[in-house]
């Protein structure tokens, strides 16, 4: 299974490779998905010795829309909607 942090990045990938490098317009998650992909963050910055809070309200540069009436979507530059795989 995979983890909310390697869904959105193969989002973010997957948009990539559709929109000419450009980033989705944002990602909603619920609130459980966001906890845990900042729980993740969280893991990761503290094993790289990395200083500093975390960014809640992006991903990659990417705006994070907090939504607990969806399952969790990414907005393409051109509004379409991409559930995120998982």
């Amino acid at each position: 299974m995979n983890s909310i942090y390697d869904n959105v990045i193969s989002a973010i990938k997957q948009h990539w490779q559709a929109h000419g490098n450009q980033y989705p317009r944002k990602i909603v998650l619920t609130s459980a998905q966001h906890r845990s992909l900042m729980d993740i963050r969280r893991i990761g910055r503290t094993a790289l010795a990395a200083t500093g809070e975390i960014e809640v309200d992006r991903f990659m540069g990417t705006p994070l829309e907090i939504d607990d009436a969806s399952a969790g979507i990414v907005v393409s530059l051109d509004g379409e909607q991409v559930a995120l795989q998982g």
